[in-house]
């Protein structure tokens, strides 16, 4: 087995990759989707936050440069709702204020072989959860990107925390390589949805917390309950891959070149589930936009780094207290 100096050089080369290699492609697949289910958990227009690894591209924005990082506040209105102009830019308060934060958390899709920095991960991507759920008003969407050991691991307490701030609404596993199909960069990503709660309030959300162990051909691999219980919202099949770093890890063979219609209908599973079941503040018999769903416009966008997210320097990168990598320093207030 490859000792700590080869994992550690295995780590390096991927994160390399992972920053090299843009993943636009993907993130404009997901996108419409994405939005759309937003629309249909009750998000009808209001102040967004889009954070992380392609933020431009899950935003839509017209023109907008692509980042490896990105931190973008905008206010989107209904295509098919008009709104008198001026439209005041995104919040720029630290309150939770934002209708809808979108976040691609940091190497999610990356191969960590270092026991470590995977714990590492786990722990850093649960922190940033938890600071989108702070920055979202109570009943407001957050939906995160992020590595499947957030939902896999064994010890539930990095999820337990999470519900302390969010309910969790439902999520859809996405094969290997759906941003990055690259050794090292095809790890097994999820799409995970929530709904900021108010702490004074009761809550109903999906359980969120418990694993179990199964035993497939190649090894025994640890899941979350919700996909044992809700194995559409896998897009392929639950495989085990074999490892000289260690012991075999969870891999998802599926079929990327369907990947955006897989997508939207495992995400419109996820939102006729959360409604069904009263999980958000919108509910089906409530009023939607008039005339059917057209799209979104772009009102006002500006790069935005909240103060719960600013960072310092550290060894000539940016990273924010929470951990979130940046290859330049954050630009906060800067018009797009």
């Amino acid at each position: 087995m490859p000792g700590a100096l080869e994992r550690e050089l295995a780590d390096l080369t991927a994160l390399t990759d992972h920053a090299s290699t843009g993943a636009h492609d993907a993130y404009a697949q997901l996108r419409g989707p994405l939005w759309a289910t937003l629309h249909e958990l009750g998000f009808d227009g209001g102040d967004v936050l889009v954070l992380g690894d392609g933020a431009p591209t899950l935003l839509a924005m017209p023109g907008g440069p692509e980042r490896a990082v990105d931190f973008l506040a905008a206010r989107m209105v209904p295509l098919n709702v008009p709104e008198p102009d001026p439209v005041p830019l995104g919040p720029t308060r630290e309150a939770a204020c934002f209708d809808v934060v979108v976040a691609s958390l940091p190497w999610a899709d990356v191969q960590l072989r270092d026991p470590a920095r995977w714990a590492q991960r786990v722990v850093r991507q649960a922190q940033m959860t938890i600071a989108a759920a702070t920055l979202t008003r109570p009943g407001g969407l957050i939906t995160v990107l992020a590595t499947h050991d957030l939902m896999d691991a064994p010890e539930p307490q990095e999820r337990r925390a999470i519900l302390q701030h969010a309910a969790f609404l439902g999520a859809v596993r996405l094969p290997a390589g759906a941003l990055r199909p690259a050794t090292g960069t095809d790890n097994v990503i999820d799409l995970i949805a929530f709904t900021a709660i108010d702490p004074a309030q009761e809550a109903r959300s999906r359980p969120f917390e418990a694993t179990v162990q199964l035993a497939l051909p190649g090894g025994e691999i640890v899941l979350n309950r919700y996909f044992d219980d809700h194995p559409e919202q896998v897009l392929g099949s639950v495989e085990v891959e074999a490892s000289v770093w260690g012991r075999p890890s969870l891999t998802i063979a599926g079929d990327r070149a369907t990947l955006d219609r897989e997508v939207s209908l495992a995400l419109g599973n996820l939102a006729a589930g959360a409604l069904r079941d009263g999980l958000t503040a919108a509910g089906p018999s409530e009023p939607r936009v008039s005339g059917g769903f057209d799209g979104w416009t772009i009102k006002g966008a500006r790069r935005y780094l909240p103060p719960q997210l600013e960072g310092r320097q550290i060894h000539g990168a940016w990273r924010t207290s929470h951990g979130w990598p940046t290859t330049r320093p954050p630009e906060p207030g800067i018009d797009l």
